[in-house]
Parts: C-alpha cells; sequence; structure tokens
C-alpha cells in the first residue's frame, strides 16, 4: 500500500513542478512584455526550476523544440545573457536533437553562433555574451567604424613623381601586334552556316 501512495505522490509531485515551471513562464513574460512598456517587473518570483541560481534542465527540456526556440527558452530562463558555450551546453544537457539539423558534435558551437547571429531575436554584446534583443532595445548600437578612403592611384605619373608600378611594367613590356580580324558584316550568313 505505501508503495502505491509513493507512486502517487511523485506523480503529483512531477505536475505540480510542471505547473510552477508554466507559470514562472507565464510571469517571465508578464515580465519582459513589461520591460518593453518601460515598466518596473510585477514579478520578482520567476526563478521556478531553478536551483541556487542555475536553470535545472530535464533531459527532455529541448527535444522537439525549434534551435531558436530552445535558446530563447534558455535565456528567458537564466533571465540575462549568457556566453554561447553555456547556450550550447545547456541545448546538448536539454535533449536538443542536434542531428535534426545536422549538426555533429565537432561543428556545433559554430554553427550555433552562425545561427544566433543570423537571427534577429538575439543580440550579440561587445563582451561577447548572447541575449535577447528585446532586453536591449533601449540602448543604440554602437555604430560601426569607418574605415578612411584610401587615396586612388592615378595612371600618369606626377610631374617629379615615379609612375606607378603596373605603368611602369606596362612601358617595360613590348607588345605583341594585333592579330587581323576578317571584316564581318552584320546579319550576314557564311557559306554553309547559319548567322
Amino acid at each position: 500500500m505505501a508503495h502505491v501512495l509513493r507512486s502517487a505522490i511523485d506523480e503529483i509531485n512531477k505536475v505540480i513542478e510542471a505547473k510552477l515551471k508554466e507559470i514562472a513562464e507565464l510571469k517571465r513574460s508578464v515580465n519582459a512584455l513589461c520591460h518593453e512598456a518601460g515598466l518596473e517587473p510585477l514579478y520578482q518570483d520567476t526563478d521556478a526550476g531553478k536551483e541556487g541560481g542555475r536553470v535545472v534542465l530535464r533531459p527532455d527540456s529541448y527535444y522537439g523544440k525549434p534551435l531558436a526556440t530552445a535558446v530563447r527558452d534558455y535565456l528567458l530562463a537564466q533571465g540575462h545573457a549568457v556566453l554561447l558555450q553555456e547556450i550550447l551546453q545547456a541545448l546538448e544537457q536539454g535533449g536538443f536533437d542536434f542531428d535534426s539539423v545536422q549538426w555533429g558534435p565537432e561543428n556545433r558551437l559554430r554553427n550555433l553562433a552562425i545561427s544566433v547571429s543570423k537571427n534577429p531575436a538575439f543580440k550579440r554584446l561587445p563582451s561577447g555574451v548572447i541575449g535577447l534583443k528585446p532586453w536591449y532595445q533601449d540602448k543604440p548600437d554602437r555604430p560601426a567604424k569607418k574605415r578612411p578612403a584610401k587615396a586612388k592611384k592615378t595612371q600618369k605619373a606626377k610631374k617629379g613623381e615615379a609612375a606607378p608600378k603596373k605603368a611602369q611594367k606596362a612601358a617595360k613590356a613590348p607588345k605583341a601586334p594585333a592579330a587581323k580580324r576578317p571584316a564581318t558584316h552584320t546579319g550576314a550568313v557564311a557559306e554553309g552556316g547559319s548567322p
């Protein structure tokens, strides 16, 4: 009898854990919307599913999910930007199916970096960590550094200056006589041929 009751308790605890995670995700969603609206988060206790500040992953947390969804879910659970290696480790621990995207173990980090950089939902910070774009909407992107324009070289050398190398080589090389081409008329058809 005790065995049956313990089994029932375990099943009910699994349901409670799933419901707590669902509620925590809803709270995080509300907080994200508050952030978008420029308001303070409504919920401080969105850490269901965390132990000691770390996200507890089930072995099937990310199984069957698209890559971007799995990465977004992990970042939301963390609540802050993390290194790409940490995201990869979480995906592996959470059962993400890398075979579905045809990524071998040797290329996973590289492929993840490429996928995340191409997805506008994510933002790579100068420190190298990856976060969700909405977390940084109120912060302007750094302007791209402009390279100084290079001065164009001219073919003609100015007085007192040496001629460019291409012009010097062209002057030294003997010119081959141009081959004469037979004159052709447009629309004319050669004997026995087509135009």
